[in-house]
């Protein structure tokens, strides 16, 4: 999979829409945030799942020193920590559970609590989302994380779906199946988002863009960059083939040339 970054050529009312879907998701996330910090309270309160996760920790500091001195090799004392430490991540995925604190949980939370911005952002956006807090809390629980933390809107630059038929959709003459039969298109090559068209800037003359669309597209993310003039938007396609070669490509280029 690569990723294949296109302008959008937005107008002003467009603009408008696109910051307050941002505000929205910016909402979301620390909605989401603030939710897992009390539940964290919670499950930090459990003495056994205290105890249980010090000696998880333990475990796993035991286990890097013997990787570190035994070049890798599996020796009896391996496999008993790696046995003990299995166990203790069982009882805190127990606790886990009990506080809600899965990643199916988180996401949702997130959608019930999104439910007022549904005709802004889908729900696949907001899953994702929720599983970007979900990450941060997964450091917390099982590695170095010290703490999940509110963000702030200016650096709130994307919103990502799961699929490429929900949410912000991609359409081009390649790519058609993407949009269902109700939803027409405006421009060649746009993106269609809850109701909203805006034109996509494809350089033809480049052909790793060229090549790059051939592919079949998994999801799309809308990206906001801060430019002196104000935020650029821009469409992130993550496409399931490999990245051209970009050297062939050029070749290709001065051939048609």
């Amino acid at each position: 999979m690569h990723v294949l970054r296109l302008p959008l050529r937005p107008t002003e009312s467009d603009k408008h829409i696109l910051e307050k879907r941002f505000c929205c998701i910016w909402h979301v996330h620390n909605v989401v945030v603030k939710y897992a910090k009390k539940q964290l309270n919670k499950l930090f309160a459990e003495k056994e799942y205290t105890m249980a996760r010090i000696a998880y920790y333990q475990v796993k500091e035991e286990l890097c020193k013997l990787f570190d001195n035994d070049d890798n090799k599996l020796s009896n004392e391996h496999k008993t920590l790696m046995a003990k430490k299995n166990e203790l991540i069982k009882v805190m995925q127990a606790y886990t559970n009990r506080y809600h604190l899965t990643k199916n949980d988180l996401e949702k939370y997130a959608v019930v609590q999104s439910h007022k911005f549904s005709h802004l952002l889908s729900s696949t956006q907001v899953q994702k989302e929720a599983d970007r807090v979900y990450s941060g809390v997964d450091k917390v629980l099982y590695s170095n994380g010290k703490d999940i933390k509110f963000k702030l809107l200016k650096n709130t630059t994307t919103i990502c779906g799961k699929t490429p038929k929900n949410g912000v959709r991609y359409y081009d003459a390649d790519h058609t199946s993407y949009y269902p039969k109700k939803v027409k298109p405006v421009f060649s090559e746009e993106i269609e988002y809850l109701g909203l068209h805006i034109k996509v800037k494809v350089n033809t003359k480049d052909l790793y863009i060229v090549e790059s669309l051939r592919g079949d597209i998994s999801f799309c993310e809308l990206k906001r960059i801060m430019f002196k003039d104000g935020w650029h938007y821009y469409v992130n396609l993550y496409i399931r083939s490999d990245a051209p070669n970009k050297r062939n490509s050029l070749n290709i280029c001065k051939e048609v040339q």
